[in-house]
């Protein structure tokens, strides 16, 4: 019994660590936050009326806060829903835990909608920014969506990423951009991914002009 229930806790810590990678780093950052506060990530807060935890570093804060002033000076919308902003430091990613966050860029956390960045980039952060937006939206919306481009989700994807834990993100033929009406073939892994796919590229003329 004492073995089964062993085995069983263990089964679910590598679980909740594997699909949830960053939570430890995530509540050292909330408990620390308040006493470690800057004068940049108290900026970022105003400025943007979100919740900043994380890289205290005022390189990486400035960076970061050029990238949201890029981003609501083209899309303003993309604040209305967003809690809160994490963007870990270099040296909490180096932990062996978190080390498999480092293939993602950034993820939106939909239940909290919060959205945590491993690195800085603002299409990324867009990206991550529109997940964040669509969840909040109308179901009709994404009905929508599903009947102009639900027969293209997973369509001529290439998925031996899966092998190595990877998403995929080519095309079976070797290619990553515009198939099947998608923008990119990460896009075809399901809505929530086409709809910020082609929201990354609203603004992006050249991407239009020669797809």
């Amino acid at each position: 019994g004492r073995v089964l229930e062993t085995v069983a806790a263990t089964a679910v810590a590598v679980l909740l660590q594997t699909l949830f990678p960053t939570w430890p780093q995530q509540i050292k950052y909330v408990l620390t936050d308040k006493a470690t506060e800057t004068p940049t990530e108290r900026r970022i807060e105003q400025e943007f009326g979100i919740n900043y935890w994380g890289d205290k570093n005022e390189e990486r804060l400035s960076e970061l806060e050029q990238d949201l002033i890029k981003i609501k000076e083209t899309k303003p919308m993309l604040f209305k829903y967003l809690n809160g902003v994490t963007l870990y430091s270099k040296e909490d990613l180096d932990k062996w835990y978190t080390k498999q966050f480092l293939a993602f860029g950034g993820r939106a956390n939909i239940k909290t909608d919060n959205v945590e960045l491993c690195s800085l980039d603002s299409d990324m952060e867009k990206h991550e920014f529109c997940h964040i937006l669509h969840n909040n939206l109308p179901k009709e919306f994404t009905e929508k969506i599903e009947k102009i481009l639900g027969n293209t989700i997973w369509k001529d994807l290439d998925w031996t990423p899966l092998l190595r834990l990877r998403f995929p993100g080519s095309w079976k033929d070797g290619t990553s951009g515009p198939k099947n009406g998608q923008v990119c073939a990460y896009g075809a892994l399901n809505l929530e991914e086409t709809v910020a796919s082609y929201f990354e590229e609203l603004d992006d003329l050249s991407f239009w002009e020669n797809p």
